[in-house]
């Protein structure tokens, strides 16, 4: 399987990947603190998440790794082909009636916004 290896500060090492997976992503985001919401300090996080989409309405969310980085840290990633991945540290599977409630929601507020007469 194609997986994510990923070491911070040369110790820690995740290998993210499992068999079927839809989606791998690797996310380091910085965020600036805003004056105007309770958040004053600016924010550097990494997460490592992927997605299993077993149908329609039925997809299965996987964390890796979610942590925040300090300035100075050094993050690689390779890209390789692995059979032994670390486990996920979570794993939530999406309940398909509430998906699908929350679709229907979603379109019939589309539909007034825009099919208005």
């Amino acid at each position: 399987m194609i997986a994510f290896e990923i070491t911070i500060n040369n110790e820690t090492k995740i290998i993210a990947g499992i068999d079927d997976i839809s989606v791998l992503s690797f996310v380091l985001s910085f965020r600036r603190a805003s004056a105007l919401e309770d958040d004053l300090v600016d924010s550097i996080d990494l997460s490592v998440v992927g997605l299993l989409h077993h149908d329609e309405y039925d997809d299965e969310r996987l964390d890796w790794l979610k942590r925040q980085v300090t300035l100075g840290d050094e993050i690689t990633i390779r890209v390789i082909e692995t059979s032994e991945p670390t486990k996920p540290i979570k794993r939530r599977r999406e309940d398909p009636d509430l998906v699908k409630k929350a679709q229907r929601k979603y379109y019939e507020n589309l539909k007034e916004k825009y099919e208005k007469t």
